[in-house]
């Protein structure tokens, strides 16, 4: 992180904060909030921590939404895909939104987004730690205000922190880093020994920023303290559970679209079915086998039996009688084909042409014939 930069202004030397990356990234939640809210939202900066959190967040729904898809129309590379296609569109603008605004962070034009490998680095690094023609740095927050802390620090910049003496000394804080001088607040030893140690100047003292200003002043930047690694921890227990519990509800939905599919099967043509000349097999998950290798799939919709292969559907007009499949297609003009009618017996008997001619006659003398069938 860089430190803020500070610059002396005016004749009377007061210090104002004018720069600085913000001290804490930007929590996830934030991130997504911030990306949707600012949907086409081109102009402004957003930081790295906002741009690859919303990254994140854009994969690992992509991921749940496949694995919904998946569950409920297949996982073929032709199987639809309408919740994942759907979920693309809706993030797309906001995805070119903040890669515009990240490119922004660096003082560049968002074209530099279609740069390969450029556009990547940029992505990846920190932005400039100054105000630029995109806008002010970005706070990391929400709100977009800045959550860190300034203290005004009545002192002058050449000088050293200097001990106050005992006898104008009237009053020092509860934590003993600040003593009340003359009715101004001044650093105590305490205070000049921690910065002698590297240490930042102390700011916990309640009274520090009610201090009257002298001719000249410090401004004194401390970042705030923070409970962003509390937050990124619980929001990251709540994407894996959200998203556990996504894939649930995609298998109950699955569960349920496979056993309306299989209501609308009739599960009585389930099994292999013969005569002296072919062999059709109807399985329960819906593939079909014949002797011509030319049905793949299956399913009905009563009265009528549909076989798609990889380019056709085909339709026919079905009945069960005495376990005998009766069959007849439809033409390119949804006219039903009579004379094409064909009969199958359940397993494999219909392979024995007297057998099969048996069962025929036996169906046709008892008057169960199909109407529609006039082989």
């Amino acid at each position: 992180m860089q430190p803020p930069s500070i610059q002396l202004m005016g004749t009377t030397g007061e210090v104002v904060i004018v720069s600085g990356r913000p001290p804490n990234m930007m929590n996830p939640i934030d991130s997504v909030i911030t990306c949707l809210q600012k949907y086409v939202g081109f102009e402004g900066r957003a930081s790295r921590s906002e741009y690859w959190w919303f990254f994140l967040f854009t994969i690992i729904a992509s991921l749940i939404s496949g694995i919904i898809d998946a569950m409920l129309f297949g996982i073929e590379l032709t199987d639809p895909t309408p919740i994942s296609w759907a979920l693309q569109i809706g993030l797309f603008l906001p995805s070119i939104a903040v890669g515009i605004r990240r490119i922004h962070d660096h003082g560049l034009s968002g074209w530099y987004c279609i740069i390969p490998i450029y556009n990547i680095i940029l992505f990846a690094t920190e932005g400039k730690a100054v105000p630029n023609m995109y806008g002010p740095v970005p706070t990391n927050t929400l709100d977009g205000e800045s959550g860190s802390q300034y203290v005004v620090v009545q002192e002058p910049m050449q000088q050293q922190y200097q001990q106050p003496t005992a006898q104008t000394v009237s009053q020092v804080s509860d934590d003993g880093y600040w003593a009340l001088v003359d009715g101004n607040w001044v650093p105590t030893e305490l205070q000049n020994q921690a910065i002698a140690h590297g240490a930042n100047p102390h700011v916990g003292n309640t009274h520090a920023n009610t201090m009257p200003q002298m001719s000249e002043q410090v401004v004194i930047y401390s970042s705030p303290s923070s409970g962003g690694v509390e937050k990124t921890l619980i929001v990251i227990v709540g994407v894996v559970i959200g998203a556990a519990l996504l894939v649930v509800l995609a298998g109950v939905l699955y569960v349920w679209a496979s056993s309306l599919a299989g209501d609308d099967n009739d599960s009585n043509l389930v099994g292999t079915w013969t005569n002296p000349v072919d062999q059709l097999v109807l399985d329960g998950n819906g593939d079909a086998h014949d002797s011509s290798g030319t049905f793949e799939s299956w399913y009905t919709e009563s009265p009528n039996l549909y076989f798609e292969d990889e380019d056709y559907s085909y339709e026919f007009r079905y009945s069960l009688v005495d376990d005998i499949l009766f069959l007849a297609p439809y033409d390119e003009d949804g006219i039903l084909s009579e004379e094409d009618c064909i009969a199958y017996l359940a397993g494999t008997s219909g392979e024995s042409e007297s057998y099969f001619n048996d069962r025929i006659e036996q169906v046709e003398s008892d008057g169960k014939f199909p109407n529609w069938c006039n082989p």
